[in-house]
């Protein structure tokens, strides 16, 4: 009895059952992050700790790749995170987000989905993203770290950059909240969100030729 595909289902935003199945992405390097909503569904009758493991290939330079999974969003280093999903419930609007950077070329995201007892089940999407912009040319950053993520007091950036640039935190409307400015080469900068509002933000890093990287910021 295959228990593991009759208690766990991955679906896409439309609710189509997406189990073992390969999702062709394309879009223009000209959107910086691209984002994949999928919910995570136990029909059974008891709650689960449910493993979910993403395996990243053949990325472009400087592209990154990340997953935010019920509450949590995890920087890229991080590829692996456990939780308990309920009997008879949905975990919803749980994300992969892609951030190009401003680089075209394919990539392959993969993620697994295990638990005890249980068959292992994958999402693997393909994402081709065209050159439709010319920013391949663009020295991105080396380094664009935050953490902690999710935050409720400070949130610390790891840069790595050529020239002077200024780092920005941006609500979900597009509403520019904070700015710093930081010095070439490595530094750790760190800016207090205590006084933001619980949500999602967008932190750019940006230099004379335009936004270098995209990072998602959740504040609790």
């Amino acid at each position: 009895m295959n228990l593991f595909s009759q208690n766990i289902v991955i679906t896409n935003e439309e609710g189509e059952n997406i189990n073992n199945q390969t999702v062709e992405i394309e879009f223009d390097n000209t959107l910086s992050l691209h984002e994949f909503v999928f919910n995570i569904q136990n029909t059974g009758n008891t709650s689960i700790e449910l493993t979910v493991t993403r395996v990243t290939c053949d990325l472009p330079e400087t592209a990154t790749s990340n997953f935010c999974i019920g509450d949590g969003c995890f920087p890229p280093h991080v590829t692996t995170t456990t939780l308990n999903i309920a009997g008879n419930s949905t975990m919803p609007n749980n994300r992969s987000d892609y951030v190009t950077n401003g680089k075209a070329g394919n990539a392959t995201v993969k993620y697994e989905f295990s638990y005890s007892g249980g068959e292992t089940v994958f999402v693997e999407l393909h994402y081709t993203i065209n050159d439709k912009s010319g920013i391949n040319d663009i020295e991105a950053a080396k380094t664009f770290n935050i953490y902690p993520n999710p935050t409720n007091d400070k949130v610390f950036f790891d840069c790595d950059v050529e020239e002077e640039s200024v780092i920005e935190i941006y609500n979900l409307v597009g509403q520019k909240i904070k700015t710093q400015n930081i010095t070439s080469g490595i530094s750790t900068t760190v800016i207090s969100v205590s006084d933001l509002s619980s949500g999602a933000y967008f932190c750019t890093l940006s230099n004379s030729k335009g936004i270098q990287q995209t990072k998602r910021l959740i504040v609790q």
